[in-house]
């Protein structure tokens, strides 16, 4: 009767918090598809799991070995000698966005200072109370080791020393003795001075058959003493009493725990000790010897007195004490399907429990189902009979007069704008006060840092995304544009766009999707164009110059063929791989090609003009058009579209194809996506991971989740479905398997100067082939083997390897590799392969040994003035990266058509501009000029035929009142001369 009553209390106020809550909504609009909403456990984090699982941990054991990761740091030491000093990478965004943040903690003495873990992208300080942060920059144990980047606890002891550990493995603790690793650490690091510098300790330094500091999830210091300091790890929880210098296991009454998994450890203000070893609580009280295990069977659950914490149907548990009484101490239970088990709370320091919050209710579910994920819990520092807990949401526990009725409400919505008041991303992994104004409140979480205000002018629950500078996105993808822009999908932060343009932040990142991201296209030809992806299979596009009109474009063909009952998307984890692959093609120069496009004059265009139209195929690309003969108003005539693009969407044992991805004038109708994968190639639960085309778009590679590697050729006269379609057609394409490997297929890099030329990219740790290279890859035989291919591994660190790039500069023929553990390099890549001998050289300077998992480079001439050559990269872990080392190799200086053309030299006066301009140039003999107004996404704004000049200096008078604020390319040509100019009008 006591927890009925406990209950309904419970009820009551939940559903009164709802709706207050949901009365202060306001109306928005945000292309978002919820995670856990109605499918709650395909949008859960084991969707990344899995596929991060399948491309890093070992094929066989699932799992990641200290010992690889160990033998590969070694390999990549030895080569630190020979590392490039021409690689210069710049971080370029986002600025803003932040990452997975489990790692979070104030100064004692000082709250401006704080630091900030990144779980893949290292250590972050803050000097002005999270306004703006900083990358810390610290070294393994020597000079030639390198820094350990996977830091997800910190603590500070007595002193103020501080301490971190690496290691992140809450990932996989499903079974209550282990926890299979994703990103594996390599001890913890300290500070004697406040963070400024920090020493790697070389007792947690791991080694064979000791790697228990590889997986360091909490950790927690003696207030103290400022010798005792505690580390949960994957090889139970660790002890040291000399600050550091030598670690043992932690005193337990039940000793057989020793050496199990310790996933969470916290300390009282008297210097009691409360940890989760084994999914159990054991509690050490101050001035006692040992930990007590706290734990008991299910039925003292129901009882009056002595209640214990659960031992059964545990899967994670995290703990919380009052600051201002070490007697009140709570637990946050997860279940072992990831929601809530029950919220304990004990006034004895941990020695006997009572549930608070009852877990099994719809309702109440702070952790969706992904609680073994993401959990954490604090207490109110000015009210011990409150308590927060989070995960998907904060919600808020008070208690009630008697102190064991807890009221419950939401505090927070993960799924409202991010300007909004009470926005904090989802995915919560810590809270913390601020020790000097117990008012402030931090969240660490998916989406970096948050700040909020318990109570601020008389309003409840304020809080605000603190990530100005927190660089550790995690990406699975990018893309770029001529204009600089990149685009990538993310780990929880959906697609984010940072946009390089005049006048605006060059480093910040804009959501244009949420959810989780996957692979990306841009257009180099129309910079406006883009496509981004979700989880298993969702696809939209874009052709607005400020990236807002996001539209799906499936059909009723692929949706049907998908089961998607409401004809468009429906996330599914049967449908496609987690991270949704896309591939696109296009040309300007169709020589093959046979589209052409009718236009009806409006009027009249005399014999030797030069029109500027728009192409059919890639939306309103200009083509140029000279007049062979009179047109007169009403006329019709045709002119040949010279540009073609295809698009690729890869499902489960299925490809889609379409020449009408960049073509906004149509809606892609039933026959426009092409089915181009025969029946049955495929087995019925096998997938589509990588895609690419060659450089003459003729053929698609594209990998499979059974490590299979395939070859579509015939897009060149394949026109129409007729001849692209297996359900509707008779291709003329043809399949052919051409390899098959032992390791998950992590990217394919076609080769922009050769066809034939592929490379294949391999994961999983505990291998010893990553790179394997094809020089006939668009002729060779069907093969169920790598018989095809050359391992060109070379000297490469034995890690994943994820993505590579033929580089543009034939003259240089070099390679680019990401992995696991950074960027590297080939030179004279074909040369090394005719001597059998192939040596990698680290490629990082400005970067570091991150996870790369996909490399892009900007590689026609003609589009990307400027920027030609420039490669990108998306790392998971400290976000979007850019090389110049290969920028301006034998650009083309016509930008707008495929004639050459002398460069046109001339000034802009006034620049900016507020109504007219001013163009003063020097003609060597006389010339027709016209002078064209482009906006950045390469569209014909204004045009004006100026007539015929005389040699020598001129100067045009060009009106610019219509034009809107903003920036623009000025192109002006003068006879066989042309140039361009960047300007700004006011």
């Amino acid at each position: 009767m006591k927890n009925n009553y406990l209950y309904l209390n419970f009820t009551l106020a939940l559903v009164v918090g709802i709706m207050l809550f949901t009365l202060t909504q306001t109306h928005y609009t945000r292309n978002y598809i919820p995670r856990s909403k109605n499918m709650q456990g395909t949008y859960s984090a084991q969707g990344a799991i899995d596929y991060l699982i399948n491309i890093r941990a070992n094929q066989l054991t699932k799992t990641i070995e200290a010992s690889d990761v160990k033998k590969a740091q070694q390999q990549l030491q030895i080569l630190s000698s020979r590392k490039s000093t021409e690689s210069a990478w710049a971080f370029r965004g986002p600025n803003n966005i932040g990452g997975r943040t489990r790692a979070l903690l104030i100064d004692k003495d000082n709250s401006n200072l704080m630091f900030a873990g990144g779980v893949a992208g290292g250590l972050w300080k803050s000097t002005t109370s999270g306004q703006y942060w900083v990358p810390v920059e610290y070294q393994g144990a020597t000079s030639e080791d390198f820094a350990n980047l996977a830091v997800v606890s910190i603590c500070q002891a007595a002193n103020g020393d501080i301490y971190f550990g690496t290691g992140e493995g809450v990932h996989f603790n499903h079974g209550l003795n282990t926890a299979t690793p994703m990103i594996l650490g390599s001890g913890i690091w300290k500070s004697t001075d406040r963070g400024n510098t920090f020493t790697k300790l070389t007792a947690t330094e791991p080694t064979e058959g000791n790697d228990a500091f590889t997986l360091v999830f909490k950790m927690a210091a003696d207030p103290s003493n400022a010798n005792i300091v505690y580390a949960s790890t994957s090889q139970g929880l660790k002890v040291s009493t000399d600050g550091g210098v030598n670690w043992g296991p932690a005193p337990l009454e039940e000793s057989v725990y020793n050496n199990s998994t310790s996933m969470d450890v916290k300390v009282a203000s008297d210097g009691s000790f409360i940890a989760s070893i084994a999914n159990k609580c054991f509690v050490k009280k101050a001035g006692a010897s040992q930990f007590v295990l706290r734990s008991g069977q299910d039925e003292l659950e129901n009882a009056e007195e002595g209640h214990l914490i659960s031992t059964t149907n545990i899967g994670r548990l995290e703990f919380a004490y009052a600051p201002q009484d070490p007697n009140i101490v709570f637990c946050a239970a997860v279940n072992q399907a990831s929601g809530l088990k029950n919220i304990y709370k004990s006034t004895d320091g941990g020695d006997n429990w009572i549930v608070v919050g009852k877990g099994g209710s719809a309702l109440f579910q702070p952790f969706g189902s992904q609680g073994i994920y993401d959990v954490c819990i604090a207490v109110n520092p000015t009210n011990k009979n409150q308590v927060f807990v989070g995960g998907l949401n904060l919600w808020s526990g008070v208690a009630a007069n008697t102190g064991n009725l807890f009221a419950w409400s939401q505090v927070t919505m993960w799924d409202a704008p991010t300007y909004y008041s009470l926005y904090v991303h989802a995915d919560q992994h810590i809270i913390l006060f601020d020790p000097k104004d117990p008012q402030i409140m931090f969240v660490g979480s998916d989406g970096g840092v948050s700040r909020g205000f318990l109570n601020k002018d008389g309003v409840k629950y304020q809080f605000k995304t603190m990530n100005n500078n927190y660089g550790v996105t995690q990406f699975y993808s990018v893309a770029a544009n001529s204009a600089g822009t990149l685009i990538g999908g993310t780990q929880d932060n959906g697609s984010l766009l940072v946009v390089k343009e005049f006048g605006t932040d060059e480093k910040a990142g804009y959501s244009v999707m949420g959810g989780d991201g996957g692979h990306v296209v841009m257009s180099q030809i129309m910079p406006n164009i883009a496509y981004v992806t979700m989880y298993f299979g969702g696809l939209w596009r874009n052709n607005d110059e400020n990236y807002a009109d996001w539209n799906t474009f499936y059909n009723s063909d692929l949706a049907d063929y998908q089961g998607w009952t409401s004809g468009g998307y429906e996330p599914d984890m049967q449908s496609a791989s987690f991270v949704t692959p896309i591939t696109y093609w296009e040309t300007d120069n169709d020589i093959t090609g046979m589209d052409s496009v009718m236009f009806i004059a409006k009027k009249t265009y005399t014999k030797g003009s030069t029109v500027v139209f728009p192409s059919y195929n890639v939306n309103k690309a200009p083509v140029y058009k000279t007049f062979e003969k009179d047109y007169f108003e009403n006329d019709t005539f045709y002119y040949q579209d010279p540009y073609r693009a295809l698009f690729a969407l890869g499902m489960k044992h299925e490809i889609w194809v379409t020449p009408f991805a960049a073509n906004w004038n149509i809606t892609i109708a039933q026959k426009g996506w092409w089915r181009v994968v025969k029946k049955n190639t495929m087995g019925a639960d096998e997938y589509v991971t990588q895609m690419k085309f060659s450089a003459d778009g003729n053929n698609l590679f594209f990998s499979t989740s059974e490590n299979e590697l395939y070859r579509i050729s015939g897009f060149d006269t394949a026109r129409t479905y007729k001849e692209a379609d297996y359900i509707f057609g008779k291709p003329t394409t043809t399949i052919t398997k051409i390899g098959a490997f032992n390791q998950a297929i992590t990217g394919l890099a076609c080769d922009p100067n050769n066809v034939d030329n592929l490379l294949v990219t391999l994961g999983n740790y505990s291998n010893d082939f990553y790179v394997y290279y094809c020089a006939q890859a668009t002729t060779v035989a069907a093969s169920s083997s790598f018989s095809n291919f050359t391992d060109v591994t070379g000297d490469l660190p034995h890690v994943p390897a994820f993505c590579a790039l033929f580089e543009i500069d034939e003259t240089k023929n070099d390679v680019l590799v990401g992995t696991d553990m950074g960027v590297f390099r080939a030179k004279k890549f074909s040369q090394q392969v005719g001597a059998g001998t192939i040596a990698w050289e680290p490629y990082q300077n400005g970067l570091g040994p991150v996870p790369v998992f996909q490399i892009t480079q900007l590689t026609m001439a003609k589009w990307n003035k400027g920027n030609y050559g420039k490669i990108y990269i998306g790392t998971h872990g400290r976000g979007f990266y850019e090389d110049m080392n290969y920028v301006g190799i034998a650009e083309d200086d016509d930008l707008f058509n495929g004639t050459k053309s002398s460069q046109l030299a001339f000034t802009v006066f006034p620049n900016p501009i507020v109504d007219k301009a001013s163009v003063k140039l020097n003609l060597k003999e006389d010339a027709k000029i016209t002078v064209q107004i482009l906006n950045l996404a390469g569209q014909v704004i204004d045009a004006k035929d100026f007539g015929t000049y005389y040699a020598g200096e001129n100067t045009l008078e060009l009106s610019c009142n219509s034009l809107k604020p903003g920036a623009y390319i000025l192109n002006v040509k003068a006879g066989a001369q042309q140039g361009s100019a960047r300007v700004v009008k006011k």
